[in-house]
């Protein structure tokens, strides 16, 4: 049959406003389709980021850092939870902030 296809889902990472595209779309990084046929990328959740596209998870900061918002797409984003801070040039561990 001339002009027939077979239709799939987008694989994960990757996603499609329209019907009958060919190839999905990659989400940015920050974001991630975890399911086939995704038709939109959600944003990895506070805590979490993708530092590429065509990401299917989020993953978490490192040593226990964490993230000021939504779709973090970047480990520098990363940041010692509130009540906490990282001393410049320091190691990279967070300190309790003293009372005062």
């Amino acid at each position: 049959m001339l002009g027939a296809c077979d239709c799939k889902p987008c694989a994960r990472g990757r996603f499609t406003l329209q019907n009958a595209q060919m190839v999905g779309a990659q989400c940015m990084a920050g974001s991630v389709a975890k399911k086939e046929g995704q038709r939109i990328c959600n944003r990895c959740p506070k805590g979490t980021l993708t530092n590429a596209s065509a990401q299917s998870m989020c993953v978490g900061c490192p040593l226990n850092l964490d993230t000021l918002t939504m779709g973090t797409a970047a480990v520098s984003m990363c940041e010692c939870p509130p009540g906490t801070f990282r001393v410049a040039g320091g190691n990279r561990d967070c300190s309790v902030c003293k009372k005062g």
